[in-house]
């Protein structure tokens, strides 16, 4: 289109794009599989590798969701950063402590799931981290946490990659690190400012509190 700068696209009218997982490059990895994000409009640089989606972002990927007025990703960053009325909903990873009864006999237990809700997210995909700010409330089935920020922290579905199986080999993340073929869940939650966390009638106030799913 004339008077287009070269490397520019974009969208309007109900845009849905596709990222395919797999890679340790991948600019989103919130979950397993590919993602896919829909907005009102979209756009994107070719060459800086950015993509702005505005207007009832959506993305979803296994069953991580966020949600907000604008997600953007950087492509080289492998971040993305999310603004305005954001929700965003991560499972949690299993947990020795047993999880409430499931409600008919018979029937699996529903998975855990925590939904957090801020003015800003960013996300950066190779630490793995999710930074909330402006005024957080995070809340699951085990209680709620509000604060000034949160860091969620997610981790490889399943087993840690490079815990109880040896040394890692060539074609295993070493220790502590993420599998990108496999889904991320959150295991750990610290807030920070203001802290009030509560559970049914209890509640407690600190500057900082940290939530792990391994001690429950």
């Amino acid at each position: 289109m004339r008077g287009r700068p070269r490397g520019l696209h974009f969208a309007a009218g109900r845009v849905v794009s596709t990222y395919l997982a797999g890679s340790e490059r991948d600019a989103v990895s919130l979950g397993s599989g590919p993602a896919h994000i829909t907005a009102d409009s979209l756009a994107a640089s070719t060459a800086s590798g950015h993509v702005a989606y505005s207007g009832h972002a959506r993305l979803w990927q296994g069953e991580s969701v966020l949600e907000a007025d604008q997600i953007e990703i950087w492509r080289d960053d492998r971040k993305i950063e999310a603004r305005a009325h954001v929700v965003a909903v991560f499972p949690q990873a299993s947990s020795p402590f047993a999880k409430p009864p499931a409600k008919s006999p018979g029937s699996p237990s529903p998975p855990t799931v925590w939904k957090v809700r801020a003015p800003v997210l960013t996300y950066w995909s190779d630490q793995a981290k999710a930074h909330l700010e402006g005024g957080v409330i995070a809340s699951a089935e085990q209680g709620s946490i509000e604060s000034r920020t949160l860091d969620a922290f997610l981790a490889a579905s399943g087993r840690a990659a490079g815990t109880a199986e040896g040394p890692p080999s060539p074609s295993k993340p070493p220790a502590g690190s993420v599998d990108p073929s496999g889904g991320r869940q959150l295991n750990r939650v610290l807030a920070e400012g203001a802290v009030v966390v509560r559970q049914g009638v209890r509640r407690a106030m600190a500057e900082r509190a940290e939530y792990t799913t391994a001690d429950g």
